[in-house]
């Protein structure tokens, strides 16, 4: 066996299922259903899936008569059904403004407080490092999400006089990546994927139906890498990869 070959087999996730709580962290309500919704309902039915929602989804409709304040509203309640479905009981939202100009360090420093205080073993988000990806809530939460899992464990990070952080974070996993490295068969939870995503009606419109053939077309492509009909596709790498480590990029 080579080297790389080797720190493939060494970085190697555990199975899904073995995670017992997953912290999903998002940039705005709806992301994560069209992404990995499959794989959040397949997850929950062994783990405890938290979602953390970065923004409060104000910029997403392009009806002019409804005003912020009231997106807000209606995006938070349509999350909420949506989690319901796919059996998330705990979302947190963090109320940033959805394409506002907010440091991404405000954003890191509420994560590290979420990630020490419910211990997760597996982080979901966004990947920042997506080429042509230009949304910034996309680019700043996948970045804060990355440096939380990355600094969270040091006791003195954030000034916090807290001194016996468990570590409990193993791997962080990226959707919404060109680079996957790990396919999920969700034969038996497409259905509440797509019942899911038809819950954001402020966000889909008209292009639901495009977005839906998309969905299709790809989770069939991917389904056939693992032999099934559906599959979504996340890139997992230990936290260990995340610092001066050059093979991350081959895991």
């Amino acid at each position: 066996m080579g080297f790389l070959e080797s720190i493939t087999e060494k970085a190697r996730p555990p199975e899904l299922e073995e995670f017992e709580r997953v912290m999903v962290i998002q940039p705005h309500p709806d992301d994560t259903e069209i992404a990995i919704g499959g794989t959040i309902a397949r997850l929950s039915e062994n783990s405890e899936v938290i979602y953390v929602t970065v923004t409060d989804g104000s910029l997403g409709s392009r009806d002019p008569s409804i005003t912020r304040e009231e997106l807000t509203i209606i995006r938070r309640k349509e999350q909420e059904s949506a989690a319901r479905i796919l059996g998330v009981k705990r979302l947190f939202w963090l109320g940033f403004e959805d394409g506002g100009n907010y440091d991404y360090i405000d954003v890191r420093r509420r994560l590290v407080q979420l990630i020490r205080e419910y211990k997760p073993q597996l982080v979901l988000t966004v990947d920042p490092t997506l080429r042509y990806e230009f949304h910034p809530d996309h680019i700043k939460t996948g970045r804060a999400a990355s440096e939380a899992v990355l600094f969270y464990q040091f006791p003195r990070f954030e000034n916090q006089e807290i001194f016996d952080i468990e570590r409990s974070v193993l791997d962080i996993g990226y959707f919404f990546t060109s680079k996957p490295n790990q396919f999920v068969c969700i034969d038996d939870y497409r259905k509440r994927k797509i019942s899911a995503i038809k819950e954001h009606k402020s966000q889909m419109g008209e292009g639901l139906d495009l977005l839906l053939w998309y969905l299709e077309e790809k989770e069939r492509e991917q389904g056939k890498r693992i032999g099934c009909e559906y599959a979504e596709s996340l890139r997992i790498m230990p936290t260990f990869a995340l610092h001066a480590f050059v093979e991350g990029e081959f895991i």
